[in-house]
This record gives structure tokens, sequence and C-alpha cells, in this order.
């Protein structure tokens, strides 16, 4: 499937409204604030793991809109 001259979409076989995959999509700047967050929070020798998201999946072809 071809979206643009310059950007193609592979994978249109998926079992979603229009076939493509699912992903869970942020804003870079949420992504930056997560980072902030995560350092205000660290302690020495402690690993945090953390997830960044909006648990709401959008398809590829749904954020090309």
């Amino acid at each position: 499937m071809i979206v643009s001259k310059t950007l193609q979409v592979k994978g249109t076989d998926y079992s979603t409204p229009d076939g493509t995959c699912i992903r869970d999509y942020i804003d870079v700047t949420d992504l930056v604030d997560a980072h902030v967050k995560a350092l205000e929070k660290a302690e020495p020798r402690k690993v945090g793991i953390y997830n960044v998201g909006t648990g709401k999946g959008r398809t590829y072809l749904m954020e090309m809109e």
C-alpha cells in the first residue's frame, strides 16, 4: 500500500479495521517529560522500569490521517 510518494506501509494483513498494525503512539514532549520525571525519582543503584503510553492503540494509517 502506498500512502505517499515517499512513504510505504508494509503489513496490511492485521485483523484491524484498516489492516495495519496497532501501536501506542505518544508525543515526543510526553517522552521528554517522562524522562525528566524518571530522573527526578532515580536513586543510586536502583533500577526503575516505566511504561510510557496512553493505553489507547492506533493503527499506522490512523496516525497518518
